[in-house]
C-alpha cells in the first residue's frame, strides 16, 4: 500500500480543501521515522499530527487491507548512498 508520504505526493499536487494532504514533493525524504509513517522536517505524518490543506487532521484512509496470514508483495525502492536499510513490520 501506500505510505502517506507517497499518497501526498501522488495526490496532494491536484487536490484542495478538507481531508486534501499538503503536497509532498520529497516523497523519498521520510528520514525521521516515528510511529507509522514518520515526519520529514516540519511535516509530520503521524496521527494526529498529519493535517489536511485547512489545518485539520487527516482522516484514517487505509490505503490496502489484508487478511492475517495473507502473503503481500512489497515494492520498494531504496536509493542512498549512506547504507541505508529498511525495515518492514507487521
Amino acid at each position: 500500500p501506500r505510505s502517506r508520504n507517497f499518497y501526498a505526493h501522488e495526490v496532494g499536487p491536484g487536490c484542495s480543501g478538507a481531508n486534501c494532504p499538503p503536497a509532498e514533493y520529497c516523497h523519498h525524504c521520510l528520514n525521521l521515522n516515528e510511529n507509522v509513517c514518520g515526519k520529514f522536517g516540519s511535516r509530520s505524518y503521524d496521527d494526529p499530527n498529519w493535517v489536511d490543506n485547512n489545518g485539520n487532521p487527516m482522516p484514517w484512509m487505509p490505503q490496502e487491507e489484508y487478511v492475517e496470514g495473507q502473503s503481500i508483495r512489497v515494492r520498494s525502492y531504496l536509493d542512498t548512498h549512506h547504507n541505508g536499510h529498511m525495515e518492514i513490520r507487521a
